[in-house]
């Protein structure tokens, strides 16, 4: 499931796009870099009031917690993407809290 996830057009904009997909390539590799991309584009979607980006990284954030072993992290960044995605009818993301 991670992998679809990397490319699916949630409507986050190009800069927090960007941020995601890194976040995306390193989770396995480089969670700690991985973490930040994805904190840093939490931080420039809520600049940007892109929610359904805001939506996707807290996501990411919880797929990464997931991986690294930290479950109650993961199923609050999970519940807390769900509502975010819920406020701006992000369907994909809340989708995928299922699946985590």
């Amino acid at each position: 499931m991670e992998s679809k996830t990397t490319t699916a057009d949630t409507g986050a904009s190009p800069a927090v796009r960007e941020l995601l997909e890194r976040a995306a390539r390193t989770r396995h590799s480089q969670p700690d870099d991985a973490r930040n991309y994805a904190l840093q584009a939490r931080v420039v979607a809520r600049a940007e009031g892109d929610r359904p980006g805001e939506a996707e990284a807290l996501y990411r954030l919880a797929s990464i917690a997931h991986l690294g072993g930290d479950p109650e992290d993961a199923f609050g960044l999970a519940m807390e993407a769900s509502e975010v995605a819920q406020s701006c009818d992000a369907g994909i993301v809340e989708a995928w809290f299922f699946f985590l």
